[in-house]
């Protein structure tokens, strides 16, 4: 029984939406009071799941701000996508070659669930793209003068809901697995 299973194991399904739902209220806090979408989701995830490490928590920072602020694929979304690595994905005395590993098809199944319903809700997995399409433009995060008027709680706020949303939407994902093997 994984990590995940034991977590979960005899909760029932309202307890499991409850736990979707911290789950994605956490990462919109974090987000809100610390910034940095990608591990704001991702410590979302350890705090409630107990999936990650320092290690990956430091990695997912280079994704903030759709990869180094460059406003290509969203920060929250790509932390809920490494923890649903973390929750399934092999560890690296299993790597292999084999592109029909059932651990690699299972969490392409997942991260897809959830990039679909990403891209569903915003039109685009894009920063740019989400920032547009929650403010109505988009801010250039390299850009000193349109970061530093990004990042006033007004508007950067906003980002906190989109990282809600990517982390519920990962923890259905990580948890609907649960339901089927219950």
């Amino acid at each position: 029984m994984g990590k995940i299973e034991q977590k979960v194991k005899g909760m029932d399904m309202k307890q499991r939406e409850q736990l979707v739902k911290k789950i994605a209220q956490t990462a919109c806090n974090l987000e809100k009071e610390y910034h940095a979408c990608s591990r704001s989701t991702l410590l979302a995830f350890e705090k409630h799941l107990n999936l990650g490490s320092d290690e990956a928590y430091k990695a997912s920072l280079a994704f903030s701000g759709g990869v180094a602020g460059n406003c290509e694929v969203c920060g929250a979304l790509i932390g809920t996508l490494m923890a649903i690595g973390l929750a399934y994905g092999s560890e690296k005395s299993e790597f292999t070659v084999d592109t029909q590993d059932e651990t690699l098809l299972e969490v392409k199944v997942r991260s897809n669930r959830v990039y679909d319903g990403f891209k569903e809700k915003f039109g685009s997995v894009r920063c740019s793209d989400v920032q547009k399409a929650i403010h109505g433009r988009s801010w250039n995060l390299r850009n000193p003068i349109e970061h530093e008027g990004f990042m006033k709680p007004e508007i950067h706020d906003r980002c906190g809901d989109v990282a809600g949303l990517a982390a519920q939407l990962g923890a259905e994902a990580i948890l609907s697995s649960v339901d089927k093997q219950a």
